[in-house]
């Protein structure tokens, strides 16, 4: 027998935190709908004015810098996660040139200046653009995909264009920009699948393709259905009609909100129980226990690994010596020959890369990367047993698990005209790394900050995953989503265990009599 001490903590607690969280999960639930369809998101920006200070860019910061180019001597160009900017005076002043009419595919991973089509390539968020610098006339370059896929890196390679995507390596006349064709390459041995990744998968339902997000939709709506019931069970107004029928009236409509929180949370409740339990996992602390796992293949859908590398890729180099393409991937490097229908080896590199991956990933000869993330930037040469912090001058050998990340998050790096080397770090913004001269800074632009906009999917990306109120929470907010996950979990499983305690009578006798249709 169930004990009627345990039901009575598990009603009061269930009321108690569930109306604490009520609001949390109503945005919870809004914002994962969204994040469920950037396409839907991408034609929207949010005001700074409702942004954080310290989501507002200075010195360039934030990712505002992945990539530069130069012209001749007076012609810079600045591309990162506020698109592109450009100056025609030597980086004294800059003027956006807009790419595209969405802030959220406007955002650039990498450019390239080809001296063939005398033209600059950009690998943004949104695709492959081309765009003319002297009219600043810009074209989005068609790829073989039926849907719009984020560039990660443009490589030449003699008289072809290497195109990177997340799930593809396309190739194609570097002269022309056209005949792109898809290489097909494929994994030597793919029989796990990347533990993140499957989890990610789970908690937004896209591990079913559209099918399961879709479904995820409808919970996530469920949900604020059982929020709003909650907030109104608890907090409507007692009145006492003295009239008969609107007395019988508010006790109706009280009865069906009880009734339909109770049976439609019941309905739903292995669906929330995933949900809550896979987000728990989203961020750090939590998310280190995640890194280097693997789920076999058997538990995973066929329809997400038809594709070995969707979601999969997040930069890429050419090996000029050996002709190879190298990939850093969610589940690690790969290597494999520039060549259709060439298979790819996971490669055992003794170099750290933070769990978002690369952001500098170039190859500078002689066997020698400079392979740039969260952790830093560093100088690795393949087959070597550590690798060469160039920040900080030192050797750093491979770390034995997730570590946090570095002083100077790299997010780009670069070398202007005169041979100033620069970094673009997540905190910090534009730095040197050696002493240069004053007049060698690119100062960012004042319009960037005043007119500053966040893509909404962004935006909804912040506030789902707590980050946005870290300016409230400080250094406690790395706790906020697995705090909030285990209290969405309780008032769950307390929910069952209410719905259990009063109907168990019913449940008892439907047990104990198996040929008889009964109804709970």
């Amino acid at each position: 027998m169930i004990s009627k001490k345990l039901y009575n903590f598990s009603k009061k607690w269930h009321k108690y935190v569930g109306i604490s969280i009520s609001l949390i999960l109503i945005w919870m639930s809004i914002s994962g709908i969204l994040l469920n369809h950037i396409d839907l998101c991408a034609p929207f920006n949010v005001s700074n004015t409702f942004l954080p200070n310290d989501y507002l860019p200075e010195h360039w910061n934030r990712g505002m810098i992945r990539d530069a180019e130069f012209i001749g001597v007076d012609t810079v160009i600045m591309g990162g996660n506020a698109g592109i900017w450009l100056s025609s005076d030597k980086g004294k002043s800059f003027d956006k040139l807009p790419i595209d009419s969405s802030s959220y595919y406007s955002k650039v991973n990498d450019l390239f200046l080809d001296s063939t089509s005398n033209s600059l390539l950009v690998g943004a968020y949104g695709g492959l653009y081309q765009v003319d610098v002297p009219t600043q006339k810009v074209k989005l370059i068609p790829l073989p995909s039926t849907y719009r896929e984020k560039v990660v890196k443009v490589l030449p390679h003699k008289d072809n264009l290497i195109v990177v995507t997340e799930n593809h390596v396309y190739k194609g006349n570097r002269s022309t920009l056209d005949h792109f064709s898809n290489l097909n390459i494929s994994k030597e041995q793919m029989s796990t699948y990347n533990l993140i990744s499957y989890t990610f998968a789970l908690h937004s339902g896209w591990l079913w393709g559209m099918p399961g997000r879709i479904v995820y939709d409808l919970v996530s709506v469920i949900l604020i259905f059982l929020c709003v019931t909650a907030l109104y069970i608890t907090f409507r107004k007692k009145k006492k009609p003295t009239d008969k029928a609107k007395k019988k009236k508010v006790n109706k409509t009280m009865g069906w909100m009880i009734k339909n929180h109770t049976n439609i949370g019941l309905y739903v409740c292995l669906f929330l129980l995933i949900i809550g339990g896979t987000g728990f996992f989203m961020r750090p602390p939590a998310l280190v226990a995640l890194v280097d796992g693997h789920v076999p293949l058997k538990y995973v859908p066929n329809a997400l690994t038809e594709n070995q590398w969707y979601h999969s890729i997040r930069n890429a180099t050419i090996n000029t010596d050996t002709e190879e393409l190298i990939l850093d991937t969610k589940e690690g490097i790969y290597k494999g020959d520039l060549k259709t229908d060439a298979v790819f080896s996971l490669q055992n590199w003794d170099v750290n890369i933070f769990v978002m991956g690369a952001t500098v990933f170039d190859y500078k000869g002689d066997g020698h990367f400079l392979i740039g993330s969260f952790y830093g930037l560093f100088d690795y040469k393949e087959g070597n047993p550590y690798s060469y912090d160039v920040v900080y001058n030192q050797s750093v050998p491979k770390y034995e698990g997730m570590e946090r990340p570095a002083d100077y998050m790299i997010m780009g790096y670069f070398q202007s005209p005169e041979g100033v080397h620069f970094i673009s770090t997540f905190q910090h913004g534009l730095m040197s790394m050696f002493n240069a001269p004053e007049d060698a800074y690119y100062p960012m632009p004042k319009a960037l900050k005043e007119n500053y906009e966040f893509p909404l999917w962004n935006y909804m990306f912040e506030l789902h995953n707590g980050r946005l109120f870290t300016f409230i929470t400080g250094k406690y907010g790395i706790l906020f989503i697995p705090l909030i996950a285990l209290f969405f979990l309780f008032i769950t499983i307390s929910g069952v265990h209410e719905y259990i305690y009063r109907k168990r009578k019913k449940i008892f006798k439907f047990l104990t009599k198996p040929n008889k249709s009964n109804s709970l």
